[in-house]
């Protein structure tokens, strides 16, 4: 995640120092083979800039951080990347869960992605869209998502866990301009 965020920020990756391993370079550049292809640009709604990582919050009561929202062909979408062995059913309904968010915080309703990126792929990656979002041909909806957060709620004795404090900050930071599509 943190490379596919600093290759959107302009910066060099060093796939000799930083990623050795066969598979990590194979993923890395299945993402620059995507971007490639679907020449995504940041999404700017009402002035403000949608970065990577951006942290969305719902009314129901969830919050979670969006790994890309950008525009692809002059439509809004939120692409969620997955390095596991397979793109799963949970991460169907985690990024129905991110849409709903962006939805209800900026009032449009995005277009569902996830990029997979897999070395045994020939690309290094696959996309997987909106026709794709489904339980058994039924597309999957909001209504799905908020069944499994109670359930995780209710399991979980009715409360999140409180998530871990991270306190560490890098040495520098640094901005880049991403070409910017505006609402």
């Amino acid at each position: 995640h943190k490379a596919c965020e600093r290759l959107l920020q302009g910066k060099e990756i060093s796939l000799l120092e930083e990623f050795p391993k066969r598979s990590a370079k194979k993923m890395l550049t299945g993402f620059i083979n995507w971007f490639a292809k679907y020449q995504p640009r940041r999404l700017v709604i009402n002035k403000t800039p949608l970065n990577p990582e951006l942290v969305v919050a719902s009314r129901h009561g969830y919050a979670g951080t969006a790994d890309f929202v950008c525009s692809i062909e002059n439509e809004p979408w939120v692409i969620d990347w997955k390095t596991s062995k397979g793109v799963y059913l949970s991460h169907k309904i985690q990024i129905t869960g991110y849409q709903n968010a962006i939805e209800e915080m900026y009032g449009i309703k995005p277009k569902r992605g996830i990029l997979h990126l897999n070395p045994l792929t020939k690309e290094g990656y696959s996309f997987i869209t909106d026709e794709k979002m489904t339980i058994e041909k039924t597309p999957i909806t909001i209504d799905d998502f908020i069944l499994v957060l109670k359930t995780y709620i209710m399991l979980n004795g009715g409360t999140f866990p409180e998530p871990e404090l991270i306190d560490r900050y890098p040495e520098t930071l640094r901005l880049e301009k991403l070409p910017d599509y505006e609402i």
